[in-house]
Parts: C-alpha cells; sequence; structure tokens
C-alpha cells in the first residue's frame, strides 16, 4: 500500500526518508527523482507502507544470498532459542518464585556468556554469511549491505585480525575495540537507548526492534555488549549505528569511507578514509570479490 507526503518548505529528502521510516535512496527510486537534493514545494511523494517497504526490501536482498546461508541463520537462532527454555526449565527451585527468577536469569547469562568466550573464532566465509545475513534482515539495498560489510573488513578484516575479540578498556569509550564490527561499548549503550526509545532520545531506531524480532526471532532489547562475540549481533549493532544518522548512504566506495570516518570512525579513531578504500579493495582483489 503507497502512503503520500506533500513536501513541505525547508524539507530535505533525508529528513523526509527519516520522518517515514525508509531512506533517502529508497524515496528517490520510488519518486524517480534526478536526486536526493531536488525536491519542490508542493510535490507529492509516494511511500511504501512501513511493513511492505520492509517486506519487500528484505526479499529483495535475501535473494542476494544463499538460501542455505538463512537457513543456517535460522537454525543458529533456533537452537539458542531452544537452549534457553531448556535451562529455565532445569533451574532449581528457590525459596520464592522472586529468588527462583533471579537464579534462572543468573544461570542463563552465566552458560551464555561461557559459551561466547569458548566459541573458536569463526572463518571468514561464517562472517562474510553473518554480515549477508544481517543486511537481509534490515532490508538493505546494495549501497548499505555494502557499507556494512566493508565496515567489517576495515574493522577486523572480516573477522580475522587476532585481536578481532580481545577486549580492551578506553577512557572515554569504556569496552571497546570488540566484535567483528569493533562497537565500543559508549556507542553500544546509545543505540540501546534509542532502540528502547529513552525519555530526551531520538525516536528513529524504536520500530527496529519488531522488525528485527519479526526478521529473525532476536531481540534487540535483551543484548549485553558481550554478546556483540557473536557475528551478527556486532554487525547490528554496527548497523543501527549508521542509521542514527539520517544522510542517504554513497554508492561510492569513496563516499562510504567519508561516511565511515565521520559517523563511526570519528576525529577520536586513527584510521582515514585511505585506509578503508585501499582495505576494501584489498580485500575485494584477493578473494575476487
Amino acid at each position: 500500500m503507497d502512503l503520500n507526503y506533500t513536501v513541505k518548505e525547508g524539507d530535505t529528502v533525508p529528513q523526509i526518508a527519516a520522518d517515514n521510516n525508509t531512506t533517502a535512496e529508497e524515496v528517490v527510486r520510488k519518486n524517480n527523482l534526478r536526486d536526493s537534493n531536488y525536491v519542490q514545494v508542493g510535490q507529492v511523494l509516494k511511500f511504501v507502507a512501513e511493513e511492505d517497504s520492509y517486506e519487500a526490501q528484505a526479499n529483495a536482498t535475501a535473494a542476494k544470498i544463499t538460501a542455505g546461508q538463512v537457513a543456517s541463520e535460522r537454525n543458529r537462532v533456533q537452537a539458542e532459542k531452544e537452549k534457553a527454555r531448556s535451562l529455565l526449565s532445569k533451574a532449581v527451585k528457590g525459596p520464592s518464585q522472586e529468588k527462583q527468577t533471579r537464579e534462572e536469569a543468573a544461570q542463563f547469562k552465566a552458560v551464555k556468556r561461557g559459551d561466547l568466550k569458548s566459541r573458536p573464532q569463526e572463518t571468514r566465509e561464517e562472517v562474510e554469511s553473518a554480515v549477508a545475513t544481517v543486511s537481509s534482515y534490515f532490508g538493505d539495498g546494495p549501497d548499505a549491505t555494502a557499507l556494512l560489510r566493508e565496515v567489517v573488513i576495515k574493522e577486523s578484516n572480516m573477522g580475522q585480525n587476532p585481536n578481532t575479540y580481545k577486549m580492551v578498556t578506553d577512557g572515554k569509550l569504556g569496552r571497546g575495540r570488540f566484535g567483528v564490527a569493533q562497537v565500543d561499548e559508549v556507542s553500544f549503550n546509545d543505540t540501546l537507548a534509542r532502540l528502547r526509545g529513552d525519555k530526551g532520545q531520538p525516536q528513529g531506531l524504536v520500530s527496529q526492534v519488531r522488525k528485527i524480532k519479526a526478521a529473525s526471532g532476536i531481540d534487540l532489547l535483551d543484548v549485553e555488549y558481550e554478546d556483540l562475540r557473536d557475528p551478527v549481533l556486532s554487525a547490528m549493532f554496527a548497523r543501527l549505528h549508521f542509521m542514527k544518522n539520517p544522510d542517504p548512504i554513497s554508492s561510492t566506495v569513496e563516499g562510504r569511507a567519508a561516511a565511515w570516518k565521520k559517523h563511526y570512525n570519528s576525529t577520536a579513531g586513527k584510521g582515514t578514509a585511505q585506509q578503508y578504500i585501499d582495505e576494501a579493495r584489498f580485500y575485494g582483489n584477493k578473494w575476487n570479490q
């Protein structure tokens, strides 16, 4: 079902897209605009209703990855659910229901943390699959898919850097540079606050909780920072970080490198946009992608 929006004075395509839970790229495509900087006051723009748009984009992106990758990720999520149910059903009875509930939660989290620490480092192919799966969950187009993949290449060499899962502590950023996307704890906590819709926080990410739960069975509000040891969750929170910014994602590696430096690595980081470009191209040449 299509929805209409009449352009008002001062409107921009990125802002209109953000207000309607879509992307500037999708607005340009749906309305045959010359580019994302050209709209006129009084012009009527069409949108696909949020649920329809998400489903259509998800189906289109999912076609780019193999059915086996999708099935593998679904099986992994289902196995985690079964494991949680099994743990809770075997919890020791306590003196009160309240205490029992606390003990069950603690037991489940302890086992979950242990599993994350003991997991062997994922292969390059496994991380590639995880990143592709995350893009399908968000219904990303080719530019957003390329951005997420390139960020994981830059941050951890697709999970193959030996320091990928080494937790470090920074005086300003807290725990950080952890997981395949090297999400720091400050960014993670800010994203969680936006997902919850905390008072005073922008509300643009709130709808993603329902979307991701429907697509993957993962409840983003249950994720803890240590869980980013999982490549799927690490990539998810990297993608959510970029969604905080309404700027359209560039169709060129140079534009995506600039966005990474501005919004992800920032002035506090040591990386450069040129390094991002060089590493993305080197990786592509090495693996013929």
